[in-house]
């Protein structure tokens, strides 16, 4: 019996005539072929040795190209790992040195940078355009706060996740209540899986604040289940008028949810509901985040730092602008009809309230409807909206203290709040003045040039709201106004005006940085159109 040709002379046969007619561009089989057969039993090398010679002349008649085919391959090789070197990647390309911007003053010192920065920051806030738009200024809110054992995690060194979160909420809850007086809040908590009602809804400032400092309550554990969550604020919110704005705001640190069943049709029922979900991440984007996001006309984010963390939430302090409603069919007018306001009004709905009477401290004691005490709570909020801030505590009046409903005449502790007898909503006439501005907000002041500031002559050397001296005209004012400010808008760079005045557009009064900044943010009112 003759013996056999080993396999891997077999093979080498046959990746030789491969190799010779083949042009890969991967060279990392060269080192394989170039090393010698493997040695094996003499006897079957014997045995092929003849079908080697037999193809050495076919493959003598290759030798000359696949030379010329090598030597090719070769320069290919060499010439794409120069383009390859010369070209950097995407993420490298798109990098941005973001230190490189705070620069040294003459001193070597980074604080005039530092107070550029801060600057830019304020005059950005205060110069966003805010459109005169609808919004509804009777808002409940459902705060939700991710308290599950991933919030003990450590980021940055700072405190673990839930340290940097509960002031930022305690922050937002205090000037929600005091921008939205006539709004409600309640708050939960995700964890162990399921959902924690920390405050029902309400408009108790003390209440909250009291809830989201007591530690021992907000102790980390267990998973989160972001569908009980939102099903919860779901059942929370159903039962309020359509009048009323209803919405979400859910804060979450953990990447994971454990659901009992399908959160997408939680998802269809908040969209049928009109409840609109804002979320924020604290570590990275879920998708699961951004659908819902989407499907309920809500706004989703992930937080860089701490300082991104609170811009991120204090974009919910403002009333949201209401959508339009879709009509289920369109409305036919027949030939006579009158057109009605309603039909400019885009389904706008008059809603009864009522102004209260304030009782004295020395009145008779009597029970209130909405606890059913004799003695108010201690961190109960029911004095004159005229101290000077719309949520004052009650904590030393006295028995007969609160307020007597208009229609009913019921006794309730606290204001705004609906009447737990009749239904009423029982508001202050200051409540409904803060809220009023949002529906007319004041209009961004523009910086003052160089230019402009020297035709006007005679204007006042000191901020009109604090009465600080502005920088005075500069002795080489036509070269620095050149040079300076080309477009003659009075703009530097990061939006600061080149000459510290801000002019307000209605009253042409100038304003300082600072006072522009607190005008738009805390004031809401010029006081030069005052």
């Amino acid at each position: 019996m003759p013996p056999r040709a080993s396999t891997s002379a077999a093979a080498l046969d046959h990746s030789d005539d491969d190799f010779i007619v083949a042009d890969d561009a991967d060279d990392s089989g060269d080192d394989f072929m170039d090393s010698p057969p493997p040695s094996g039993n003499a006897r079957n090398f014997a045995a092929s040795s003849s079908r080697a010679r037999a193809a050495a002349g076919k493959g003598a008649a290759g030798k000359g190209a696949s030379a010329s085919a090598g030597v090719a391959r070769k320069s290919a090789l060499a010439a794409k790992g120069s383009k390859d070197a010369s070209r950097s990647y995407a993420w490298e390309q798109t990098f941005q040195r973001s230190w490189d911007v705070v620069n040294e003053d003459e001193s070597g010192s980074l604080e005039a940078s530092v107070k550029h920065l801060l600057a830019a920051g304020k005059r950005r806030r205060a110069a966003k355009e805010e459109r005169r738009v609808r919004r509804g200024i009777i808002r409940h809110l459902v705060l939700v706060l991710d308290d599950s054992e991933n919030m003990n995690e450590k980021d940055g060194g700072r405190g673990t996740r839930l340290d940097i979160l509960l002031p930022i909420a305690r922050r937002f809850v205090n000037e929600y209540f005091e921008q939205n007086p006539i709004g409600q809040l309640a708050i939960l908590l995700m964890r162990d899986g399921i959902t924690d009602r920390l405050v029902p809804m309400g408009g108790n400032t003390s209440d909250h604040l009291a809830a989201l400092s007591n530690k021992r309550r907000l102790e980390p554990r267990g998973d989160p289940s972001l569908q009980n969550a939102l099903e919860m604020a779901k059942s929370t919110l159903a039962h309020l008028p359509t009048t009323s704005s209803r919405e979400i705001l859910l804060l979450s640190g953990s990447l994971t949810s454990c659901d009992p069943g399908n959160i997408h049709q939680t998802i269809a029922s908040l969209k049928a509901s009109r409840i609109r979900v804002d979320l924020i991440h604290l570590t990275a984007e879920m998708k699961i985040m951004r659908d819902i996001a989407r499907e309920t006309g809500g706004t989703f984010g992930v937080a860089l730092d701490d300082h991104h963390l609170e811009e991120l939430v204090r974009e919910g302090i403002a009333p949201r602008e209401i959508i339009k409603k879709e009509e289920a069919a369109p409305r036919v007018r027949r030939v006579g009809d009158q057109e009605s306001d309603d039909d400019d009004e885009a389904g706008a709905e008059l809603m009864q309230m009522g102004f209260p009477l304030r009782l004295p401290t020395h009145a008779p004691p009597s029970l209130c409807a909405c606890h059913s005490r004799l003695f108010p709570p201690s961190s109960s909020s029911a004095t004159s909206s005229l101290s000077g801030s719309s949520r004052p505590s009650n904590k030393h009046s006295g028995a007969g203290s609160g307020f007597l409903c208009p229609r009913c005449n019921s006794k309730i502790c606290d204001v705004p709040t609906d009447c737990p007898t009749c239904g009423l909503t029982v508001v202050m006439s200051t409540h409904l003045a803060r809220s009023y501005r949002h529906l007319f907000p004041v209009k961004p002041f523009r910086g003052v040039s160089w230019e402009s500031l020297s035709s006007q002559g005679n204007s006042r050397p000191s901020c009109t709201g604090c009465d600080e001296l502005f920088p005075p005209l500069p002795a080489d004012f036509p070269r620095h106004s050149a040079t300076t400010n080309g477009n003659g808008t009075g703009v530097t760079g990061g939006g600061l005006s080149q000459s510290g005045r801000y002019e307000c557009p209605k009253c042409h009064k100038h304003f300082c940085l600072e006072c522009d900044s607190y005008v738009h943010g805390e004031l809401f009112v010029c006081p030069g159109c005052g």
